[in-house]
């Protein structure tokens, strides 16, 4: 029994193996940022450090990371450089109007804009198998529950899945999978962390073996004067705020639970990227999403900043007076 027992431990042994991962949010047109960074991780750490075996993402998220499960092991820049010219061409497929125009998108369809176009090229470029571990998560609108898809669904089943975490609600028609209505995974999250983590638990025995990455599109909250703000304004700093505590609280949350695990960065712009909240899809705008992905890349890596550091500044957003 002895015996037996020693087998068993070498064989967990050896079949215990570290994994990499990265979690993409969501954000419009702000996945070019997303791709940047990746790019940069790739070019700036040492090798096999932005290897990842597992890819996790959510709406534009998703579109990066149905990309990057198409490629090997160290050919992480060449699939960041394919998501980068899919935002360069997003103007191209982002907004197509039905044959009746937005008046029928508004009365007569799902969504404002077809996205037949958006189809189409996005097909183009997920034109492979996915060959990583990889998830894109949505949200049943029939019972309200997030849900994800992964690449063990087939590559017909993924692509679905990841058009459906892609259907912004209301903007892009919903999409029927499986007997059920599915929009915009960021309808419920702008990040999904623990999913990353779970698929990393296929590969590690423990969390001690698990590293993760996580790319936010989101500034932190920079003070603002508020008061000359019109009504569009106001609406876009306020989901700002939101969408930027939504993705931390479910960070937060993935630390609570996972606490050994290592949460290596945690990038998000340094200031507030160009665009009305990742609408604009024009290329002088993806080009600058792409400049700030780089450079904020550069200044988390080569500072040393770690996600602990950066995400435990804002685990209380709460002030209480102090009388």
């Amino acid at each position: 029994m002895f015996l037996v027992g020693c087998i068993l431990l070498l064989l967990g042994t050896v079949a215990s193996e570290q994994c990499l991962a990265i979690s993409f949010s969501g954000g419009g047109s702000y996945g070019a940022f997303e791709a940047s960074v990746l790019s940069t991780l790739a070019n700036i750490l040492p090798k096999g450090q932005a290897e990842y075996h597992v890819v996790e993402g959510i709406s534009a998220g998703s579109l990066n990371t149905a990309i990057l499960s198409m490629y090997p092991y160290g050919s992480e820049a060449d699939a960041a450089e394919l998501m980068s010219s899919l935002w360069l061409n997003g103007g191209d497929f982002a907004y197509t109007n039905w044959p009746g125009g937005v008046l029928q998108g508004i009365l007569f369809e799902s969504g404002i804009f077809s996205s037949s176009k958006a189809y189409e090229y996005v097909s183009a470029c997920y034109s492979k198998p996915s060959i990583r571990r990889s998830a894109v998560g949505f949200v049943n609108l029939d019972n309200g529950q997030y849900e994800i898809i992964k690449e063990t669904a087939g590559h017909e089943a993924f692509f679905l899945g990841t058009m459906a975490s892609c259907a912004i609600p209301g903007v892009y028609p919903t999409v029927q999978m499986n007997g059920h209505t599915y929009v915009d995974g960021g309808a419920l999250l702008m990040m999904d962390v623990m999913s990353a983590i779970n698929r990393c638990f296929e590969i590690a025995d423990s969390q001690e073996e698990i590293t993760i990455d996580m790319v936010a599109v989101r500034p932190r909250i920079i003070d603002l004067n508020s008061d000359k703000m019109n009504s569009l304004e106001v609406y876009s700093r306020a989901k700002e705020i939101k969408d930027f505590a939504n993705s931390l609280k479910h960070v937060l949350w993935a630390m609570s639970a996972y606490p050994n695990v290592n949460y290596r960065y945690y990038i998000m712009p340094l200031d507030i990227l160009p665009g009305f909240r990742g609408l604009n899809f024009s290329k002088e705008i993806i080009e600058e999403c792409l400049k700030a992905g780089t450079n904020a890349t550069e200044y988390y890596v080569k500072n040393k900043i770690y996600a602990r550091e950066v995400v435990h500044q804002f685990d209380d957003f709460t002030i209480y007076p102090s009388n």
